[in-house]
């Protein structure tokens, strides 16, 4: 897609009801200019120049060729115009591929994207989304939708003295998501792509902080597009956890979006049966399946997160190596989940 194509693809987003943050050109700048990863956001069009469904996507790098993947989020499907026939966009989007590349669609249900077994793609489960409705005042959600686990742990917080605002200090925010993959053994984003994604989306990009006196304790980074706040990364100082300050973080992140026009809050995807899958549990969202489709089928491999789930206990023990600021970025490019 050229320059020139960009308000056409902007303008079919902005009317199209199943668009997320995830599918913009302000997504796009943030990972390109962090990752410098090869952009693939194309438009299929007919041959009257109507545009049929517009696709999201980076070319990223495997260890044979490469696949075509929208990376660290949960939704990248194609947005089809209404009476598209999706066999005939999912057939184009594997067409362009190399010999030795795939195509990764990450979808949903609520993309109404269907037929990708005709179109020759291999589906893979990849876990699921935790969808919040912010359409209820907050204090019908407080006391109807939250779990008393939750109510708890919230007082507990404002008990320990926990305190929330809104901040502009990406470098303590950065410190602490940066702590929490190490406890972790993750390899972590580049500060610079909290940087990016802070100018590309500038008032949709919020951060939200925790703290305890004069000390920040934990912090939430959300990205606004419509009607839809995504909560996309986290960070917690190890030390004052039992303070419960992330569920204060949350709870607080919440009322500020019912006292908005936004609609829902996106908690990300999650793995079942995890620990964050029981704390986002609680908060009493809809969950949602996820599922990658690969094409060639028999590559749908690419797309299995369960792998990375295998390594973790190896990767706790050498958190030092794989977490250490030259190497875990240059890793997480890698990581493209």
């Amino acid at each position: 897609m050229s320059p020139a194509d960009e308000p056409e693809y902007e303008s079919f987003l902005s009317d199209h009801p199943s668009t997320t943050a995830f599918h913009t050109l302000e997504w796009r700048r943030a990972v390109e200019a962090a990752f410098d990863y090869d952009p693939a956001y194309r438009m299929v069009l007919d041959r009257g120049r109507r545009v049929l469904a517009a696709i999201p996507g980076f070319r990223v790098p495997e260890l044979l060729g490469r696949s075509v993947v929208n990376p660290f989020c949960e939704y990248g499907y194609p947005l089809l115009a209404e009476g598209v026939d999706p066999v005939v966009v999912l057939e184009a989007l594997g067409a362009s591929r190399g010999r030795l590349d795939s195509v990764v669609v990450k979808d949903c249900p609520f993309s109404g994207v269907r037929g990708y077994s005709t179109a020759g793609y291999g589906g893979i489960e990849t876990g699921c989304a935790v969808r919040l409705s912010v359409e209820l005042p907050f204090d019908r959600l407080w006391e109807r939708v939250f779990d008393g686990e939750l109510r708890r742990n919230v007082r507990r917080a404002r008990d320990h003295g926990i305190s929330i605002e809104e901040s502009v200090d990406l470098s303590t925010f950065y410190e602490l998501y940066r702590g929490t993959m190490e406890r972790m053994g993750s390899p972590q984003f580049p500060r610079s792509f909290v940087r990016e994604l802070s100018e590309a989306f500038g008032e949709d990009f919020s951060l939200h902080t925790a703290r305890k006196g004069d000390e920040h304790v934990a912090g939430l980074l959300s990205l606004v597009h419509g009607d839809t706040r995504h909560l996309l990364l986290n960070g917690t100082g190890g030390r004052i956890d039992d303070a419960r300050p992330n569920h204060l973080l949350y709870v607080d992140c919440i009322e500020r979006a019912c006292a908005s026009d936004l609609s829902v809050v996106d908690f990300g995807r999650t793995e079942p049966g995890t620990g964050v899958h029981e704390f986002k549990k609680q908060f009493g969202g809809t969950e949602i399946p996820l599922a990658s489709f690969v094409t060639p089928a028999h590559r749908a491999s690419r797309a299995d997160v369960s792998s990375l789930k295998s390594l973790e206990p190896v990767a706790r023990m050498l958190s030092p190596v794989v977490t250490h600021p030259s190497v875990g970025p240059r890793l997480k490019r890698f990581i493209h989940e």
